[in-house]
């Protein structure tokens, strides 16, 4: 920015900016980031997160806080490639999770999370969503927790290939996760060698949950 040519250059160039970091800005009223308040993960007791104010050249709606695509307000070309990046992602997930169940999950695996990450990144500087960036944050923290269910998906992996965890107890947890019945699970009576893959089934289940809440299911 030091290097911009005037003003103006300057002011774009901390626009870009802005909007690539938003989702890290801490909210003052409950120390969640940007992305846990969009997720519905913050306390929804508390009526005003400053965070939804936050921002110099970016104005978050407060009204698309509770965007889904079936609630479409708008319709741009970025949104829709936005909306079939995290759909491709959590059919992904939903693919990779039902090949660990029925033992065919390969040994090494490599996912490509993060690229799409990237391109949902490379959207939100497009001129085309200047006044919905909330939505793409939205869209944004949903492809985090799917990379995140992936790495749980992984650690998953390498727990039974280290033979640190039973198969069978795995393929339990992993269709509870689908069907979001983790919660029944009395962690007091798992053994200390069962809490780790309960953690990283949670991790799938969560962003089952999210993604639910985004499609309004």
């Amino acid at each position: 920015m030091r290097r911009a040519k005037g003003a103006e250059h300057a002011l774009d160039s901390f626009k870009i900016i802005e909007r690539t970091v938003m989702g890290a800005i801490i909210c003052n009223c409950c120390g969640r980031d940007l992305f846990a308040v969009l997720a519905g993960l913050a306390n929804p007791a508390e009526e005003h997160h400053t965070v939804l104010r936050a921002g110099s050249t970016v104005s978050l709606k407060q009204d698309l806080v509770d965007w889904t695509p079936q609630k479409q307000t708008t319709d741009t070309k970025p949104i829709a490639q936005m909306i079939d990046l995290v759909d491709t992602l959590y059919s992904d997930l939903k693919d990779h999770v039902d090949l660990m169940i029925s033992g065919k999950y390969p040994a090494e695996h490599t996912f490509e999370t993060r690229s799409k990450i990237c391109k949902i990144n490379s959207l939100m500087v497009d001129p085309l969503i200047q006044g919905i960036e909330v939505v793409f944050l939205r869209g944004l923290t949903l492809a985090f927790f799917i990379d995140n269910a992936m790495i749980g998906l992984s650690s998953l992996n390498q727990l039974l290939s280290n033979k640190q965890a039973d198969q069978a107890l795995i393929v339990e947890l992993l269709t509870a996760a689908k069907n979001m019945f983790l919660q029944d699970y009395d962690i007091k009576s798992l053994s200390a060698s069962e809490i780790l893959p309960l953690a990283h089934s949670f991790r799938i289940e969560r962003a089952i949950q999210l993604y639910n809440l985004w499609k309004n299911e």
